[in-house]
């Protein structure tokens, strides 16, 4: 079981895993920090934690430094995706019976994913403000609407390792279903 530590700030209590709290110490930020402070700590770090510092190759062989280095960026992109999906953990009510079928769920087609983006209370301008990807692809994912969509797979693939990362799905799973689906069905 994974431990927790409590983060006490202005009377409110936030828990942090081990892990995430490992990642706050990397890059020298509280639980609470806002998407600014975030981003300066990291660049902070990566100026630090890189090939370039002479003072730390007194310390670190190269590899050990692009080890800390890349450390840092896994730090950076925990953090950042999380404050990015906390609109995921309060803004919809969980039906229990839903989240199995979607934990349990084997393809995952247009019309699955658009059935759990609309759950969770999502709308299309979010959930592109989110992953970068224009409205006019996530609809066309979502109707399965395959010439709208980039003629490679690779633009796709990426498409929906995004899309599922935004809505807390395996992107695995998803990525591999969605592309079996559209194959069967070219």
């Amino acid at each position: 079981m994974e431990a927790i530590a409590l983060t006490e700030n202005r009377d409110t209590f936030t828990t942090t895993s081990k892990l995430e709290q490992m990642y706050l110490d990397i890059l020298d930020i509280s639980v609470h920090a806002s998407d600014y402070e975030i981003e300066l700590a990291y660049k902070n770090a990566k100026s630090i934690y890189c090939r370039n510092n002479i003072y730390l190759q007194k310390f670190f062989t190269l590899d050990e430094i692009d080890e800390l280095s890349k450390l840092v960026c896994e730090a950076y992109e925990a953090i950042r995706f999380r404050n990015k999906c906390d609109f995921l953990k309060s803004n919809y009510e969980k039906d229990f019976e839903f989240e199995y079928q979607i934990e349990h769920q084997v393809e995952f087609d247009g019309k699955f994913l658009k059935l759990i983006r609309n759950y969770r209370n999502i709308t299309l301008d979010e959930l592109s403000n989110f992953t970068k990807i224009k409205i006019e692809f996530l609809e066309a994912i979502e109707d399965q609407d395959y010439a709208t969509l980039p003629a490679t797979d690779i633009y796709l693939r990426g498409f929906l390792h995004q899309y599922a990362k935004a809505l807390n799905l395996d992107a695995k799973k998803v990525v591999a279903s969605y592309l079996l689906i559209k194959s069967s069905n070219e």
